[in-house]
C-alpha cells in the first residue's frame, strides 16, 4: 500500500470524491453480475462437464513466518498459476 498525501479545497474534493464514488459503484456491479453468472454457470454445469477457473499472481515473494530481515532483500519471486475445477457428481 502506498499513501499519496494531497491537497485540495473543497470544492475539489468534492468533485474528486464524486467520481471516485461513481467508478467504485461501477466496479462493485461489475463484480456482483460477474459472480452471478459464475454461480449460476455452477449451478447449471452438466454431470458429464467440469469448470476450470484460473488466476495468476506474478513475482509472488515468498517468506517464511520467522525470516531475518536480509531474507527479505535477498528473497526469490516465483510466478502462482492456482486452479479451482468444479463438477457435479
Amino acid at each position: 500500500m502506498k499513501i499519496v498525501k494531497v491537497e485540495m479545497g473543497k470544492p475539489d474534493f468534492i468533485k474528486h470524491m464524486k467520481k471516485e464514488m461513481q467508478d467504485f459503484r461501477s466496479h462493485v456491479s461489475r463484480v456482483n453480475h460477474q459472480y452471478a453468472e459464475v454461480r449460476k454457470l455452477k449451478e447449471s454445469l452438466p454431470s458429464d462437464e467440469v469448470a476450470i477457473q484460473m488466476d495468476f499472481s506474478e513475482n509472488y515473494n515468498c517468506q517464511t513466518m520467522e525470516e531475518i530481515q536480509s531474507a527479505y532483500w535477498n528473497a526469490e519471486m516465483v510466478t502462482v498459476h492456482p486452479a479451482v475445477v468444479y463438477h457435479k457428481n
